[in-house]
């Protein structure tokens, strides 16, 4: 892995210091174990990243260096997919940090079953981070988790269409 890519795509990610994760504007492209090699000053760090077709990818904060472009490359299967340089930010008040995780983040779609309260097989007892719903990221000021199932605070929010949940 690494030194392969010939064209780059540029991304940004704002990162609060403060966070265990970092969501970028990478999006990924297919669904399963990404991995993820992130070049700073030519050093290459590697980090396996579950992740979800369409949904943007989450990078643990420690490998970022704070206002820097990093030279990204995401293999799926050993594969190549994409090439990245990743512009990073120091990140203001506005964003809200993630809370540590003790392993990998994981992401895994669902699809809604119209009511405001639903239950997802496969979370359990893990912490849900946030949810994706048509395109929209939520965090925890939208919902309750209770176990495996999640429920919207405002009564009248349903689950609709594509759902991915990304928890640890």
């Amino acid at each position: 892995m690494g030194c392969d890519c010939q064209t780059y795509i540029c991304a940004s990610a704002y990162i609060n210091p403060c966070s265990e994760g970092t969501e970028t504007s990478i999006v990924a492209t297919f669904t399963g174990m990404a991995d993820l090699v992130v070049f700073f000053n030519g050093n290459a760090r590697k980090a396996g990243v579950q992740v979800v077709e369409g949904a943007i990818i989450v990078l643990p904060t420690g490998m970022l260096n704070e206002n820097y472009v990093h030279k990204v490359e995401v293999y799926n299967s050993g594969t190549l997919e994409a090439c990245y340089k990743l512009h990073t930010y120091i990140a203001d008040s506005a964003v809200i940090p993630l809370p540590p995780t003790e392993g990998n983040v994981i992401a895994k779609e669902y699809v809604g079953n119209g009511n405001n309260v639903q239950t997802f097989t496969g979370l359990g007892g893990n912490i849900l981070l946030y949810v994706v719903m048509n395109g929209q990221s939520y965090t925890k000021d939208f919902w309750i988790q209770v176990g495996s199932t999640v429920t919207w605070k405002d009564p009248s929010m349903t689950f609709e269409g594509s759902i991915i949940l990304n928890w640890y």
